[in-house]
């Protein structure tokens, strides 16, 4: 009802502005947008009540960029054992030169090991831009694409080779291939083994042609899916097409049940 006689009332071509400003201002308080600062996008807030400040939670950094995900973890917990994966062989230098105590990984991650290219800025490498998908650089961020082939492996062949039983705090910041990744470590989240997943969804994914509905059929009722507040969590329900299918950025959080 309400609804209606707003249509009603301001429903006018001389009124699109200030409707798309309301839009945009509402939508801010549901956790789109807010990629400001960690505070905004509530990040912040989640290292703190994910990696625990005793012992030492395993953590995985994919698509680590210069590594300002993983110093906030080792900022809450000093002995976090981060795992970081950078494809971008300068910035992977980068990290393991500033924090010695993470394992770093220079290569990208995704649903088998082989090779593929990275698309990135030409004569700009190292942006925080780089994917693996062709058409994020020049399609949405109006740039000219340069390509470097890479090596990409699985999560759930690393974990196998290194032995790694538990995962307590995935990060995935890749660009719209996000999904890619969770398939590759499909096996290591059907046992259950990985606690908590933070992912980003956001217009790349319009390149990579997923929807939401897409991540929350691959978890299943094994994860509860959320969007990321400055101040808390949002419970997103499969079906709810409207409010999920907003190719906007946001920050995700899936935590197993």
């Amino acid at each position: 009802m309400l609804g209606d006689i707003y249509a009603f009332l301001f429903g006018w071509p001389a009124t699109a502005s200030l409707n798309r400003g309301l839009c945009y201002v509402t939508s801010r308080a549901l956790g789109f947008h807010n990629y400001s600062s960690s505070h905004i996008s509530g990040e912040s807030r989640i290292i703190g009540d994910r990696i625990s400040p005793s012992g030492s939670p395993v953590a995985f950094d994919v698509g680590a960029n210069v590594g300002d995900w993983s110093a906030a973890v080792l900022k809450a917990n000093k002995l976090a054992q981060i795992h970081a994966f950078e494809p971008q062989a300068a910035l992977a230098s980068h990290i393991a030169a500033t924090y010695p105590q993470i394992a770093v990984n220079n290569v990208a991650v995704g649903e088998s090991a082989g090779e593929v290219e990275l698309y990135d800025y030409a004569g700009q490498p190292g942006s925080q831009h780089a994917s693996l998908l062709k058409g994020v650089i020049d399609t949405i961020h109006g740039g000219t694409p340069c390509t470097t082939k890479v090596s990409i492996i699985t999560i759930d062949e690393y974990c196998r080779v290194h032995r790694i039983e538990y995962i307590h705090f995935l990060k995935i910041d890749v660009e719209g291939f996000e999904l890619s990744v969770l398939r590759g470590a499909r096996g290591m989240i059907a046992d259950g083994k990985v606690e908590a997943i933070q992912f980003e969804f956001n217009e790349m994914n319009i390149i990579g042609r997923t929807f939401l509905h897409d991540f929350m059929d691959f978890f299943g009722n094994a994860y509860g899916v959320y969007r990321i507040l400055p101040h808390g969590l949002i419970a997103l329900k499969p079906g709810d097409h409207w409010f999920n299918e907003q190719y906007i950025f946001q920050n995700l959080l899936a935590i197993k049940r």
